[in-house]
Formats: C-alpha cells, structure tokens, sequence
C-alpha cells in the first residue's frame, strides 16, 4: 500500500493547490475528489490529512445555476417518464434466471493475469485506449484494494486538471477483476477526454446521466472476447445471466420509481433514487444496441458510441437516443436488445 499512499499524498497536495489558487467554479469538483481520495486511504489503513479548505462551505453559491440544473433535471425527467413506459415490460420479456448470486466462480485469476488478460483486449479493441490503459498502469493509477466505499467492485476517480484518472478493484481473484478492470478503463479514458468541460457542458453530461453506457458495452465486448478465445466459457456464461437479469432488474426499478404517484421533483432523495436507476438501467439498454451494432461493423460502432458519449456535454437524451445509429422505435420495442441477447448463444 506504499505506492498507494505515496500517489495519493502528490495528488492531495495538488488539489490543496488547487482550492487555494482557483476560482471557485470547480471548488466542488476538487473537495469531492479528494474526500473520495482520502476515505479509500483510511479503509486501506493509511491516514491523510485533509486539506484545510475541504470542510469549508462553498462561498457566494450560485443559485442561478441549481435551478439551471433542476430545469434540465425536469425537462430530462418527463421526456424519460414518456420513453421509459414503452419499455417497461422488458422485464416480463427476457426469460432468465431470477438469480445474481455471482461470488462463486471456478477458475481462480492473479492479479498479474487480470492485467494482461484486459491489456491484451484493449490492443484488439483500440490503439487509443491501449496506450491510455498501459500509461495508467505504468503511472500507478490502478490499485487493487480488499475493499472500496460501501464494498463497490470498482470505482474511478476522474481526471481533473493535471491529475490523472485513478482506478480501484476490488480483489475477488476472480473473471470479475479483469470485468471491472475493463469497464472501470473506460469511465477513466472518458473521463480524460472531458475533463475540459465548462460549467454549462458539464450540467449537461450530468443531466443525461449516460455514464454507464460506454462501460456496460466494453463489458459486452469484452466477455465476447473471452468467450472466442475460449476463456473460462461456464464462468463467462453465468456473468452474462447475471448481467442480463440486473439490467431487466433495473429498468423495472425505474419504472416503478416513474410511475410513483408520489414521487417528488423536489425531494433529493425521490431524484437521486431516478438517477441512479436511469444511469444504469439505461447504460445496459443503450449498450446492448451498440454492442449489435459492433457485431455488424465495428469501426462504426466505436464511432458512434464514442460521439454518443462525448456529444453528450451539448445535446439533450432525446437527441442522443435518436442520433449515432440509436432509434427510439427500436429500443422500445426491444427487439434488437433480445436479438443481441442470443449473440452470447452462439
């Protein structure tokens, strides 16, 4: 844990840096950083001390720009409300088993391997996203830890100025190290990518609520992967079950939280249960229509889920959903998404 505490104590230090010398456009952004920074180090048993301004209140609070969010929350919410009833019998559609108990795996991985099993997928996929996933390892970016915040799998922490993105995974020693690893690269490189948002843009990504949409595809990618080079097929079979039944899962979730006649725009917690739910029931529906689309061309689908996603600082979800070889027809009707289903069968 020496690298650790060592890569964690530089980056403290600069987003101190940063809370003295910056205006206070992005205050949050570096509290929050290093918060999560510093709570992963005291669960892995290092102590650091937080920087002086971290507890301060954020001065002169920009009101205007909270109801600029609530606004784009409102206007994302009821147009979703629409979208989301159409699909909302997905769940009774997909017949898996109604079990993710998912912590028994046979084939037992070493880290080492976990590394090279996903670098290797990564100089398949792509030369960019290579190169960034081997300058994160050689960086020490990426930690294996027994435990991340509320016992996650895996958790990134995005770039933010000159500061690299870190990756956390939790150690099961298992084919879900190197799922996480791989899905967490990818929230990593985007967040790499977008770092330079402005105010404005950056209330729009957060409004659309895509993160997850890019990280559940390269999972899809990836487990297509493993399964033609033969690795691990049961342990590989029984993930894609798991991971189809929490999609369907979620998007029931959603449903039921939309359609609560007492849920309230105005109430934290009724909107942070809508956008956690949204964030990943829709990231796994978007995903497996990119993902058919890869199965068809696969130059076009990077294109298109990589715009997707960067596209998503300045357009709305509707603009997004019918735009980059996504249509609202055919994602609510569930066709492609149970067809792209039977592709693992083959």
């Amino acid at each position: 844990m020496k690298k650790l505490q060592n890569q964690i104590e530089y980056d403290i230090n600069k987003l101190n840096y940063y809370f003295n010398n910056n205006n206070q456009t992005f205050f949050e952004d570096y509290r929050e950083t290093a918060e999560i920074l510093i709570d992963i180090a005291s669960d892995n048993g290092i102590y650091i001390n937080y920087p002086k301004r971290l507890n301060e209140e954020l001065k002169n609070e920009d009101t205007n720009l909270r109801n600029i969010q609530k606004e784009m929350f409102e206007n994302n919410f009821n147009n979703m409300k629409s979208f989301n009833n159409s699909i909302s019998k997905l769940y009774n559609k997909i017949n898996i088993e109604n079990n993710y108990y998912y912590n028994k795996y046979q084939v037992k991985m070493l880290q080492k391997d976990t590394i090279k099993i996903v670098s290797k997928f990564y100089q398949n996929f792509d030369k960019d996203i290579s190169d960034y996933f081997e300058d994160l390892i050689t960086s020490n970016k990426v930690f294996f830890t027994k435990h991340i915040l509320d016992y996650l799998t895996g958790l990134t922490i995005e770039a933010i100025e000159d500061i690299k993105a870190y990756i956390f995974v939790t150690k099961k020693y298992t084919i879900v190290d190197a799922i996480t690893l791989a899905h967490e690269t990818i929230h990593a490189y985007l967040s790499e990518q977008l770092k330079n948002m402005t105010i404005n843009e950056k209330n729009q990504y957060i409004t659309n609520n895509i993160y997850e949409v890019y990280p559940f595809f390269i999972e899809l990618v990836f487990l297509n992967y493993l399964q033609k080079n033969n690795f691990n097929i049961k342990d590989i079979n029984k993930y894609i079950t798991i991971y189809n039944y929490i999609l369907s899962d979620n998007l029931y979730s959603l449903n039921t939280i939309i359609n609560n006649k007492d849920f309230d725009l105005n109430n934290e917690i009724d909107v942070e249960s809508f956008n956690e739910n949204q964030g990943y029931s829709y990231g796994g529906l978007f995903a497996y229509h990119f993902y058919n689309q890869y199965h068809n061309d696969k130059d076009e689908a990077k294109d298109n889920i990589y715009n997707f996603m960067t596209d998503a600082k300045d357009y709305d979800l509707n603009h997004l959903i019918n735009n980059y070889g996504l249509n609202e027809k055919e994602l609510s009707k569930c066709k492609i998404l149970k067809k792209t289903i039977k592709l693992f069968d083959r």
